[in-house]
């Protein structure tokens, strides 16, 4: 077994280094959304040496860190030493996960007990110190932010549950839907409203029945009037689920 004593180019690392180098466990990150939807804080931090940044989702009321991850940045050592202490630290209470020692990053990364992945050279493992100084400076900050409001994924009825108007609108394709829409609207505007001024277009339907339009050639003041004729009419000819709001540029 050939020993670390030096960190160049030429470092052979122990079999077990090596593969964490080369698929690391725990490698990632993660951001206020990922916390927030946890209902976790986020606490991260790095080393004074730019070798690497550590995300920790804790729970802020048992202080356990219950999930984490690393960015490597720096000499090669530092990923397979990251990625062991990384992985130590995920469901370890704060302050016993920030008090992890070299000596036991280093057993992880043994082949057997005899063997040493770094040890013999004590600036591998230097930057730990410094990161954990780091997290745990971080920590009073941290804050449980608000869970976001998840959209609801639309979910089209069971066919069983179709109505008259479900038969006659669902079998049609994208294309076929919009082209009906475009002739009903059309039909409001140059028939019943006798408007010829009115520019518009589809810009989209999604979910089915949320048509999105763009007007153009009138007054601010009358984009609400003729969304609402609009929708009605689409309610009446068509389906009455089916809205009609404004595209935002």
């Amino acid at each position: 077994m050939i020993v670390v004593t030096k960190l160049t180019d030429e470092t052979v690392f122990s079999a077990e280094a090596q593969r964490r180098l080369r698929e690391p466990r725990c490698r990632g990150m993660f951001k206020p959304i990922d916390a927030a939807r946890r209902q976790l804080g986020l606490l991260s931090g790095g080393d004074d040496q730019g070798q690497c940044r550590l995300y920790c989702l804790v729970n802020l009321e048992t202080k356990v860190i219950e999930d984490a991850r690393f960015m490597a940045f720096g000499d090669l050592a530092s990923h397979p030493i990251a990625d062991a202490l990384t992985e130590l630290m995920r469901e370890q209470e704060l302050d016993k996960a920030l008090s992890i020692k070299a000596e036991e990053i280093d057993k992880v990364l043994r082949d057997d007990t005899d063997s040493s992945f770094g040890m013999d050279n004590l600036d591998a493992y230097a930057f730990i110190n410094s990161l954990q100084n780091e997290l745990r400076e971080n920590f009073p900050s941290v804050k449980l932010l608000p869970k976001p409001i998840e959209k609801e994924v639309y979910k089209r009825k069971r066919e069983a549950d179709w109505s008259g108007f479900d038969q006659r609108w669902f079998p049609l394709s994208l294309l076929k839907k919009i082209s009906t829409i475009q002739k009903c609207i059309k039909s409001l505007i140059n028939d019943k409203l006798k408007r010829q001024d009115i520019v518009w277009s589809i810009e989209g339907l999604h979910d089915d029945f949320q048509i999105v339009v763009k007007i153009d050639g009138v007054n601010a003041e009358e984009i609400p009037t003729l969304l609402r004729f609009m929708d009605e009419a689409v309610h009446e000819g068509i389906h009455p689920d089916l809205s009609v709001e404004e595209h935002q540029a």
